[in-house]
């Protein structure tokens, strides 16, 4: 297995609109267990980057931008840590990072940005995330039942983009793991976008989320099924997030060197 890579162009990666938090979110508790953030030491304190999901017990996934960004500071020891609420004194797993060796891939037509996590120790007590058989999404939207799906997004992060009196403030909320039920826009060939306007009950990414899970259904129809990874979206998290779906060849190309595929 390749360990991390980078090129110039992770730098512009990480600084268009990725994606960094729930808006219009609920709390959510112990609801979602298999998922996590990632975080890093640095000069004593943690400092915490990113979301992910748990696919079997000791592989957790996440977006590639973000093994790029932990590649572009120099970060030798990664840890995750599923605690609802992330603290200084959150129990953390560490783990050595792989990234998507075609990463950035071809830019919004096909990103390949998609990266795992390792941990050097099982994780028993959390019940992993599925992931989807190949072509699923394709076979939902061929029968017409994609276009009235729901899907449910789970990240730590921010709760909302604050404007006024200055520039704006992406900070608030940080840290606790929330969730919140996206619409479909648009599928395409290897990313799926989804609807998370407020004004018809949605929610979704803006700042600190990044490559945490979207989930096919919400509330009593939501399943365990991870269709995507939080990619990007809209600078202010007010329109619609961009996730990289894992049901494509390419996607369970990297997948599979790391976990058994449905």
């Amino acid at each position: 297995m390749k360990q991390m890579c980078w090129t110039a162009a992770i730098v512009l990666m990480w600084s268009t609109a990725v994606a960094f938090a729930i808006t219009n979110g609920t709390i959510d508790g112990a609801h979602h267990a298999n998922v996590g953030t990632i975080v890093y030491l640095d000069q004593g304190t943690y400092q915490q980057v990113c979301t992910g999901t748990l696919i079997s017990e000791r592989v957790f996934l996440t977006a590639g931008h973000c093994a790029a960004f932990l590649q572009l500071q120099n970060v030798q020891q990664v840890f995750v840590t599923f605690d609802p609420v992330f603290t200084q004194s959150s129990a953390r797993y560490a783990g050595t990072v792989y990234l998507n060796p075609l990463y950035p891939g071809r830019g919004s037509s096909d990103p390949e940005d998609i990266a795992v996590i390792v941990l050097n120790a099982p994780v028993s007590n959390v019940i992993p995330a599925m992931l989807p058989p190949l072509g699923l999404l394709d076979r939902l939207a061929t029968d017409h039942s994609l276009s009235s799906s729901l899907f449910t997004i789970v990240g730590y992060g921010t709760t909302d983009t604050e404007f006024g009196g200055g520039k704006p403030d992406a900070s608030e909320g940080r840290g606790t793991r929330r969730y919140a039920t996206e619409g479909l826009v648009a599928l395409n060939p290897d990313l799926v976008r989804l609807d998370q306007n407020v004004a018809f009950g949605f929610g979704g990414s803006s700042h600190g989320d990044s490559g945490g899970p979207n989930f096919l259904g919400a509330g009593s129809t939501e399943t365990n099924i991870l269709v995507a990874i939080t990619w990007g979206g809209d600078p202010w998290g007010i329109s619609q997030t961009v996730a990289y779906r894992l049901d494509t060849p390419e996607a369970r190309t990297f997948l599979g060197q790391f976990v058994t595929l449905p």
